[in-house]
């Protein structure tokens, strides 16, 4: 069986009746039945958006048990100046590498991240942050990894596209399975593009095991970071602590104003993600189309049951993502849509912000 990773470009015209135009499939890279491409992140030049940039990771045989085959588990990056048509690809020196995540600047700088092992930074182990930093689009990259330390899961990120003081800094937030961590979320900036990053916040909401999930922007400079709580610590009566899972994972999101140096209480969003451990991870958007619904922010999640999902605003029968809308306020949600979806759920903005999309996968990108 061959792995295909194929995107669809989409493409918007912004008429009386709002309408999407999807093109051909694009053929990027092809994996194998040993090494399957998952898990792909796209990005878009916000100067240039026919220069896109997606990165995603050729896994570890699916045959072989967990931790064999790791040292052959790869991340590489896909370049297009042309809109999507053609693609070059540039492997990473990085093993044991998944989670995959692309920033892209206003002045040309590109960050991947990741969590992998990389021979330079030998200090992170096999779970480290890693950053690969180009200043021109993903052409070239930076001799030397930037590395975030250990324990790292889920690093996703942000750019400020704003007209503010905070234009270009990237924001990436990741969540530390380390004893001691877990309990906050991990958010650092860079105020370079990417070259290095500031030192990390931690946002500490509670005394919960909280996952971080994704920031977003808003055209303010406003910054927004999502996070789920997953397991507390129940009395054990003097034994050793252990932690449950909620049956449900209660899902929030913080605020900031000055560039993450300080965050505002968390506002409360939903409680109905999940339940594990068939949960998966959330995703959550930004409208910065400067248009009429410019500012509201939308969070997806995984509800129970379902199958893969590929729908947009409008309403899709026979799906039951949760799918919750969030105003210029951050403590007033409405829910839009309950749909059903089996897999990690994705959210996005094409043609200018006009059109919100939702995905999900339930299984590798294969063909």
């Amino acid at each position: 069986m061959r792995h295909l990773l194929i995107l669809v470009l989409i493409g918007g015209a912004s008429l009386s009746a709002q309408s999407i135009k999807v093109a051909p499939s694009t053929h990027v890279a092809t994996g194998s039945a040993e090494h399957p491409i998952v898990e792909p992140h796209l990005a878009v030049d916000p100067m240039h958006p026919d220069r896109l940039l997606t990165a995603a990771f050729a896994r570890a045989n699916p045959r072989l048990k967990f931790p064999e085959g790791q040292d052959n588990q790869t991340c590489a990056a896909f370049l297009s100046l042309d809109s999507g048509a053609s693609w070059t690809r540039h492997d990473f020196n990085v093993s044991w590498c998944a989670d995959p995540w692309v920033a892209m600047t206003p002045d040309g700088q590109t960050l991947v991240t990741m969590v992998g092992k990389h021979a330079a930074l030998a200090q992170q182990g096999s779970s480290g942050l890693v950053a690969f930093h180009s200043i021109d689009n993903g052409r070239t990259w930076d001799s030397l990894p930037i590395g975030l330390g250990r324990s790292h899961d889920h690093p996703t990120m942000a750019v400020d596209l704003s007209a503010g003081p905070h234009r270009g800094w990237i924001y990436l937030s990741s969540h530390l399975w380390a004893e001691g961590r877990r309990y906050g979320v991990y958010i650092a900036r860079s105020r370079n593009g990417g070259k290095s990053f500031d030192d990390p916040v931690y946002v500490i909401p509670n005394n919960l095991h909280n996952l971080a999930e994704m920031p977003v922007v808003l055209t303010d400079g406003t910054l927004f970071e999502s996070f789920v709580d997953a397991t507390y610590t129940p009395d054990s009566g003097g034994t050793q602590a252990r932690e449950v899972l909620f049956d449900r994972r209660r899902a929030w999101v913080t605020r900031s104003s000055d560039g993450s140096f300080t965050f505002s209480a968390p506002f409360f969003v939903t409680d109905a993600c999940g339940p594990p451990p068939c949960y998966r991870l959330s995703a959550f958007a930004a409208d910065v189309s400067r248009g009429p619904y410019d500012g509201r922010l939308y969070f997806a999640c995984r509800a129970a049951g379902g199958g893969p999902i590929v729908a947009s605003n409008a309403f899709s029968t026979n799906l039951e993502l949760l799918l919750l809308e969030l105003r210029r306020q951050p403590d007033r949600w409405q829910a839009l849509l309950e749909l059903e979806c089996k897999a990690t759920a994705q959210l996005g903005y094409v043609d200018g912000g006009t059109h919100l999309l939702v995905a999900g996968r339930a299984v590798a990108l294969a063909a």
